[in-house]
Protein backbone atom coordinates (compact mmCIF):
# COMPACT_ATOMS: atom_id res chain seq x y z
CA UNK A 1 0.00 0.00 0.00
CA UNK A 2 2.61 2.57 0.85
CA UNK A 3 4.24 1.85 -2.99
CA UNK A 4 0.86 2.77 -4.53
CA UNK A 5 0.31 6.28 -2.08
CA UNK A 6 4.34 6.65 -3.47
CA UNK A 7 3.22 6.05 -6.95
CA UNK A 8 0.19 8.62 -6.38
CA UNK A 9 2.12 10.98 -5.17
CA UNK A 10 5.00 11.07 -7.81
CA UNK A 11 2.25 10.62 -10.66
CA UNK A 12 0.24 13.76 -9.25
CA UNK A 13 3.43 16.08 -8.82
CA UNK A 14 4.87 14.93 -12.36
CA UNK A 15 1.34 15.96 -13.87
CA UNK A 16 1.95 19.54 -11.74
CA UNK A 17 5.21 20.27 -12.99
CA UNK A 18 3.89 19.50 -16.67
CA UNK A 19 0.68 21.86 -16.32
CA UNK A 20 2.73 24.74 -14.90
CA UNK A 21 5.42 24.38 -17.70
CA UNK A 22 2.96 25.12 -20.62
CA UNK A 23 0.31 27.06 -18.18
CA UNK A 24 2.25 28.59 -15.76
CA UNK A 25 1.65 28.24 -12.01
CA UNK A 26 -1.95 29.13 -10.80
CA UNK A 27 -3.66 29.20 -7.23
CA UNK A 28 -5.80 26.27 -6.59
CA UNK A 29 -8.17 25.09 -3.91
CA UNK A 30 -7.57 21.61 -2.48
CA UNK A 31 -10.54 19.93 -0.52
CA UNK A 32 -11.37 16.53 1.76
CA UNK A 33 -14.26 14.89 3.04
CA UNK A 34 -16.05 15.90 6.24
CA UNK A 35 -15.68 12.01 7.61
CA UNK A 36 -11.44 12.23 7.33
CA UNK A 37 -9.18 13.11 9.63
CA UNK A 38 -7.12 16.51 9.24
CA UNK A 39 -3.94 15.85 6.48
CA UNK A 40 -0.83 17.25 6.87
CA UNK A 41 0.17 15.83 3.46
CA UNK A 42 -1.38 17.91 0.62
CA UNK A 43 -1.10 15.02 -2.11
CA UNK A 44 -3.71 13.41 0.48
CA UNK A 45 -6.55 15.91 -0.67
CA UNK A 46 -8.04 15.96 -4.08
CA UNK A 47 -7.49 19.18 -6.33
CA UNK A 48 -9.78 21.12 -7.58
CA UNK A 49 -9.12 22.18 -11.26
CA UNK A 50 -8.97 25.54 -11.87
CA UNK A 51 -9.63 27.43 -15.30
CA UNK A 52 -6.60 28.42 -17.52
CA UNK A 53 -5.89 31.96 -16.77
CA UNK A 54 -8.27 32.30 -13.18
CA UNK A 55 -6.50 32.18 -9.71
CA UNK A 56 -8.52 30.77 -6.60
CA UNK A 57 -7.78 31.69 -3.08
CA UNK A 58 -8.99 32.21 -0.09
CA UNK A 59 -11.52 29.57 0.37
CA UNK A 60 -14.72 30.02 3.10
CA UNK A 61 -16.59 27.01 3.78
CA UNK A 62 -19.97 26.81 4.81
CA UNK A 63 -22.60 23.47 5.74
CA UNK A 64 -26.07 23.80 5.72
CA UNK A 65 -28.71 21.43 5.11
CA UNK A 66 -26.19 18.88 4.36
CA UNK A 67 -24.56 20.73 1.84
CA UNK A 68 -21.14 22.03 1.66
CA UNK A 69 -21.07 25.90 0.40
CA UNK A 70 -17.46 26.82 -0.51
CA UNK A 71 -16.63 30.86 -1.10
CA UNK A 72 -13.78 32.05 -2.70
CA UNK A 73 -11.84 34.77 -4.67
CA UNK A 74 -11.21 34.30 -8.45
CA UNK A 75 -9.55 36.28 -10.09
CA UNK A 76 -9.19 36.51 -14.16
CA UNK A 77 -5.72 37.06 -14.99
CA UNK A 78 -6.98 38.96 -18.16
CA UNK A 79 -8.83 41.14 -17.30
CA UNK A 80 -7.13 41.99 -13.75
CA UNK A 81 -10.18 41.69 -11.94
CA UNK A 82 -11.38 39.35 -9.38
CA UNK A 83 -14.89 38.25 -8.06
CA UNK A 84 -16.09 35.76 -5.13
CA UNK A 85 -17.49 32.38 -6.68
CA UNK A 86 -19.17 29.76 -5.29
CA UNK A 87 -18.89 25.79 -5.51
CA UNK A 88 -21.84 23.76 -3.90
CA UNK A 89 -21.00 20.10 -2.54
CA UNK A 90 -22.95 17.33 -1.56
CA UNK A 91 -22.41 15.50 1.74
CA UNK A 92 -20.27 13.39 0.40
CA UNK A 93 -17.83 15.63 -1.63
CA UNK A 94 -19.17 15.90 -5.03
CA UNK A 95 -19.72 19.29 -7.05
CA UNK A 96 -22.59 20.21 -7.38
CA UNK A 97 -23.08 23.58 -8.97
CA UNK A 98 -20.78 26.63 -9.65
CA UNK A 99 -21.07 30.23 -9.86
CA UNK A 100 -19.68 33.62 -9.96
CA UNK A 101 -21.31 35.82 -7.06
CA UNK A 102 -19.95 39.25 -6.75
CA UNK A 103 -18.11 41.31 -9.02
CA UNK A 104 -15.05 43.18 -7.38
CA UNK A 105 -13.61 45.91 -9.48
CA UNK A 106 -10.90 47.62 -8.56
Amino acid sequence: KALIVFARFWIRRLSEVIINFFNGPQWSLYYKSKDASLETYLFRYKRLATPRGRDWADPFVMLKDDEYFVFFEEFINSTRKGHISLLRFDIKGNLKTSSGLLAITT
